[in-house]
């Protein structure tokens, strides 16, 4: 995630809000990335460790009416065919506390759903596979088992509630490693973990040598749709096309270049602009005292 430093705070609400629209498009493009079966597979095989083929996956419902007739939206939720077997997928970029309670109430909510389609017999419940992405730079200090959240004493233990979900902590994983695995949701937390717009440029080149022919295209449309905000998505396409015959190393400096110049210009105006206001509310306090 990057880091921004706000110079005043109209500037700040500024780059807030880009961020806040940032955050949205990157969490929308990793619920798409999971609603490809192919991706879903490999996620479940590197990060999980479970080998389930892409023709025993199918993507189930993911609302649930509760019993407040509230719907309730879970990111992505698949079904092992011909089993009751179900894997559900939470992203998240924030840290958030309530997280064991969400996961139990999906969990609930799902299986009643399940066994009000598939008509199942009142004492069999589905089994349920909680995932949790997470792509913060906040260290993730939540429970990871609803229990740990119960205040019991130690002879109540056996009766607490005991649901873990699995949490993929991107913070937990190396550059080179998921530069190494090369799919697409461990292209997306490579790009999360970078910190700046050089270490962005270096991990998009990185994965586009990388990449095939179908995967350039995914790569090329994420970096104009989740990077605009951030990145000259223009700049970036020149150089991992090779549009211009000089060395790698020359583009990259250059881009930094451009990028440094850019931010002294938005610095310069953004000290301007608050320089204007500063005089304006001076103006308005000046009349008030006169």
């Amino acid at each position: 995630m990057y880091q921004f430093h706000f110079v005043n705070e109209k500037e700040n609400e500024i780059i807030g809000t880009a961020s806040k629209v940032k955050m949205q498009q990157h969490d929308k493009t990793f619920k798409e990335v999971l609603k490809d079966k192919k991706e879903m597979s490999k996620f479940l095989k590197h990060f999980i460790g479970l080998e389930v083929k892409v023709s025993e996956l199918q993507r189930y419902n993911n609302e649930f009416i509760n019993n407040r007739y509230e719907k309730r939206i879970a990111d992505i939720i698949y079904k092992e065919k011909e089993k009751d077997i179900y894997y559900l997928v939470e992203h998240q970029s924030k840290v958030d506390f309530k997280m064991p309670q969400r996961i139990l109430e999906y969990c609930m909510e799902l299986m009643k759903e399940v066994k009000k389609n598939q008509n199942l017999k009142y004492h069999t419940n589905p089994l349920i596979v909680p995932i949790v992405i997470y792509t913060g730079m906040k260290k993730w200090t939540v429970s990871e088992n609803f229990s740990d959240t119960q205040k019991v004493e130690e002879r109540y233990k056996e009766y607490a509630i005991n649901l873990k979900y699995k949490l993929i902590d991107i913070n937990k994983y190396s550059k080179e490693e998921l530069t190494n695995k090369n799919t697409k949701m461990t292209s997306m937390m490579l790009l999360e973990k970078c910190i700046n717009q050089d270490e962005t440029i270096e991990a998009i080149i990185k994965l586009w040598k990388k990449a095939n022919n179908t995967r350039k295209e995914w790569l090329e449309n994420l970096i104009k749709y989740a990077y605009s905000q951030v990145l000259s998505s223009k700049e970036i396409l020149e150089l991992i096309y090779g549009k211009e015959k000089i060395p790698m190393e020359d583009w990259i400096e250059r881009m930094k270049a451009s990028r440094r110049r850019e931010n002294r210009e938005l610095k310069k105006k953004a000290i301007k602009e608050g320089m204007e206001v500063g005089i304006r509310e001076g103006k308005k306090q000046g009349i008030k005292e006169g």
